[in-house]
């Protein structure tokens, strides 16, 4: 019996011909004719370590018994590469005048694995899904190939899950736009009734509830009730002080009686730790500018609630005095110091002023050429003066005092700043539309 070896990978697979003609035996092996035909005797896998055999003989499309020719084998080998299980598929076989022997040397991937969520399972724990996917994936650790032959394999653990626990629906999965794997049962017509807040203070249930009014009577999605953890409930927590609230992530069960009988409830845990209070920041790093007149423009004043929704807009207003004096790149770099005895916040504040830059020019356009001239020259900042970025407020106002724009009913404008790093110069270009 002759022995040849093929070897293919998921980048390339070698061509028919060449594989006809790697003989990995004597020179007294022959070429079998290019329209041979054998019964397939046997299939073997080196390197399989993931999958059952039976699953992969399935995979690449063959059946011990069956009669096959090179272009079949050909064929099996690609679609066992097509799986996406595999970095690389090699074939060798050992043939007589009427059988063949295929085996098959594979390398499995170990990379590349993305999460699994199930997005609206409310009918068994993580661990129970998980289980149900280990008896035909004894690997399974959440995650799986990007390979929609292994998503075809969780599908249809997940449909068996249902079979068994005699609930109607079907199984469907995608990958979302953060390359997960969503999973969910497609018209489970499963109604969000009502949320629930354990760890929560009954005066910051109220404001909890606001945010989520929108979800109630809406369609079950763990993806969906996730999301609003990070960007709804987490920042309530944050305007009422709570700096360092914590929320783990929600679970959802179905209701067996009541007013949300057969409806889901979502019950988000919630750990809100202490109520912190403001104080005035320590400033490091600032020249222009001494830290009472900082201070000043900053929203929050000392004993007040720490919201941090208005200590973030105290930054940007900071940042903003800065500007009046030139220095249009001045950064802060806030780091909260808590005092859980007092419940009280202060920020360190290092300050980078930047340089300072003065004004260049002042370009005028979308507005006939008399008016752009007239605006012009209203402009009052003269090139090389400090720049101020609050002289746009006393600009536009100066315009409509004036009359300076005979239309300017329903008249906008739009200015861009263009700095020039080497001469420490700002142009300014305001453009006025309708």
């Amino acid at each position: 019996m002759a022995s040849v070896k093929v070897t293919a990978s998921i980048e390339s697979l070698i061509c028919l011909l060449a594989a006809m003609l790697l003989l990995a035996v004597s020179g007294a092996a022959q070429d079998p004719p290019p329209n041979a035909k054998w019964r397939l005797t046997k299939v073997n896998f080196e390197g399989l370590k993931s999958q059952p055999p039976e699953k992969m003989i399935a995979a690449s499309g063959l059946q011990v018994g069956q009669t096959v020719d090179f272009e079949m084998i050909k064929a099996s080998s690609q679609r066992l590469s097509q799986t996406g299980l595999f970095g690389k598929v090699a074939y060798r076989y050992r043939y007589s005048s009427t059988q063949i022997e295929l085996t098959f040397e594979l390398e499995e991937k170990t990379t590349g694995k993305k999460r699994c969520q199930f997005d609206n399972f409310v009918w068994f724990s993580d661990q129970e899904i998980v289980d149900a996917v280990k008896r035909d994936i004894p690997d399974f650790d959440g995650s799986i190939l990007v390979s929609d032959f292994v998503g075809e394999e969780v599908k249809k653990s997940l449909a068996r899950l249902l079979q068994e626990k005699k609930i109607a629906g079907e199984v469907v999965f995608e990958m979302d736009e953060h390359l997960s794997y969503v999973f969910k049962v497609k018209g489970a017509n499963l109604q969000i009734c009502d949320f629930q807040f354990p760890g929560a203070k009954d005066e910051m249930k109220k404001p909890l509830l606001e945010v989520l009014q929108q979800m109630f009577k809406t369609e079950y999605s763990r993806t969906d009730v996730g999301a609003y953890v990070k960007y709804a409930l987490i920042p309530v927590y944050n305007q009422h002080g709570y700096l360092k609230a914590a929320i783990q992530p929600p679970q959802a069960s179905l209701s067996g009686s009541g007013a949300c009988a057969n409806a889901v409830v979502v019950t988000y845990e919630v750990k809100e730790g202490l109520q912190y209070h403001w104080s005035d920041p320590v400033w490091s790093g600032n020249q222009a500018y001494q830290a009472p007149e900082l201070n000043a423009a900053l929203i929050l004043k000392p004993g007040a609630v720490a919201d941090l929704t208005k200590i973030e807009k105290g930054w940007g207003e900071a940042r903003g005095v800065y500007g009046k004096k030139g220095h249009l790149k001045a950064m802060f770099r806030p780091e909260p110091v808590f005092d859980d005895a007092r419940q009280i916040v202060t920020y360190q504040v290092a300050v980078t002023e930047g340089p300072q830059y003065r004004m260049g020019q002042v370009m005028i356009t979308g507005l006939p050429e008399d008016e752009a001239a007239r605006v012009k020259a209203a402009w009052g900042l003269k090139a090389g003066e400090v720049f101020d970025t609050s002289y746009f407020t006393v600009f536009h106002n100066k315009i409509a005092r004036e009359g300076l724009i005979k239309q300017a009913k329903g008249m906008k404008s739009r200015q861009e700043l263009k700095l020039d790093d080497q001469k420490l110069a700002v142009d300014v270009a305001i453009k006025f539309e309708r």
